[in-house]
């Protein structure tokens, strides 16, 4: 409940005050028990507002270092892989693999030419599988999709 909060105040700020500064100690208490994260709607958020961190840091308009959020990155990309080896074909692993192509593709924490074939397997697995799954969300998806083709 404390980290929905946090959470809720951090995007509260970027959207309303276009700024993260001040914030910076907040935003390390919120990552800095990464390897406690239990289940998928934390870990969802943890990846969504590291995006957010990252286009902050890009635009100067955050007090963390760049070495930091590439930090919390990758024990971000660790947890989605060890949760997506230990998930069965299911809405769980589907939605593991839908995260796991939106985690890369943030140009400010990634190596496009990298990550590039990192979503795309993960996306055209989630896709050849949705089939079999007919309770994903597949909404989220498209509107992820939907929103890199429109905002890049």
């Amino acid at each position: 409940m404390k980290n929905q909060a946090i959470y809720e105040y951090i995007i509260a700020n970027l959207r309303g005050k276009d700024t993260l500064m001040g914030l910076s100690s907040l935003i390390n208490e919120y990552f800095n028990d990464l390897e406690e994260v239990d289940n998928y709607n934390e870990l969802e958020d943890r990846v969504v507002l590291l995006q957010y961190c990252a286009e902050a840091e890009h635009r100067n308009i955050i007090e963390i270092d760049k070495n930091i959020l590439n930090n919390w990155h990758g024990k971000l990309i660790s947890i989605v892989e060890k949760d997506i080896e230990s998930s069965n074909f299911g809405a769980k692993r589907l939605s593991l693999l839908e995260l796991r192509g939106y985690q890369h593709l943030n140009p400010f924490l990634n190596d496009i030419d990298v990550t590039v074939e990192i979503v795309m397997k993960s996306w055209i697995e989630l896709i050849e599988n949705v089939e079999n799954v007919p309770l994903f969300p597949i909404e989220t998806f498209s509107d992820r999709i939907n929103f890199f083709c429109t905002n890049n």
